[in-house]
């Protein structure tokens, strides 16, 4: 028997083939990543990263303010250059732990995107049907 093939079969099948190598590839991350379970990334952690690096943003604009003024004053800078050292090396050490926390959080959606886009599909599932109820109302 031949199999019988429409666009829709067509879509059906291309679309479980892709579910099927985006669970294969989370199953894989998984067993890499988080051997003992895993665990939900907390974003809340980006949210205070990104404002941490605001502040040491404004924080050094400040000192290179400050520097500025002061050799203009012709007043001694060496205190001023130690604040600004100071300041980049605080912004440099929570850049890299931005960079640690996107990887994270990155590692987190390579797990979860499956589950996460089943979800998605099962809510858009339910509020189709839903529309079709209030059109046929």
């Amino acid at each position: 028997l031949q199999e019988y093939r429409t666009n829709q079969n067509e879509e059906i099948r291309k679309y479980a083939e892709k579910m099927l190598r985006d669970i294969n590839y989370s199953m894989r991350c998984a067993k890499k990543y988080y051997p003992q379970g895993i665990e939900v990334f907390d974003e809340s952690i980006l949210d205070t990263l990104y404002k941490e690096e605001y502040d040491a943003e404004v924080a050094l604009r400040n000192a290179l303010n400050s520097m500025k003024s002061a050799k203009e004053n012709s007043e001694d800078i060496s205190i001023h250059r130690n604040a600004v050292a100071i300041c980049r090396k605080k912004l440099n050490e929570i850049r890299i732990n931005i960079k640690t926390a996107n990887n994270d959080n990155a590692k987190y959606y390579s797990v979860a995107k499956p589950w996460i886009d089943a979800g998605k599909t099962l809510r858009q599932y339910e509020n189709y049907n839903n529309y079709k109820t209030l059109c046929e109302a």
